[in-house]
């Protein structure tokens, strides 16, 4: 644990948190008296990589082949994105 006061801590702040976030715990002292301590955040956990973990999901086999996706085909009667917006384009005012 790294010890200093506040007027370094104050000249060097981005050295220090730079320590502080390769996990370096760093207490900060008043006329030698000390008044704070700056420890790094603890991450909270991947939850996928726990699951993983525990057995109650699996990751992928493969990467997944977007080329292999097929589009479903449109429904009979229901226009299609692309003419709704081409509607309302061309029936705005300007």
């Amino acid at each position: 644990m790294l010890t200093l006061g506040i007027r370094e801590l104050r000249q060097h702040a981005s050295k220090y948190l730079r320590l502080v976030r390769d996990g370096e715990t760093i207490q900060v002292t008043d006329r030698g008296e000390p008044i704070a301590m700056i420890t790094p955040c603890v991450r909270p956990p991947d939850p996928l990589a726990q699951l993983r973990r525990e057995g109650k999901i699996r990751g992928p086999e493969r990467p997944l082949d977007l080329d292999a996706v097929v589009p479903l085909p449109p429904k009979p009667g229901i226009p299609l994105p692309s003419e709704v917006v081409q509607s309302e384009r061309a029936s705005s005012r300007f």
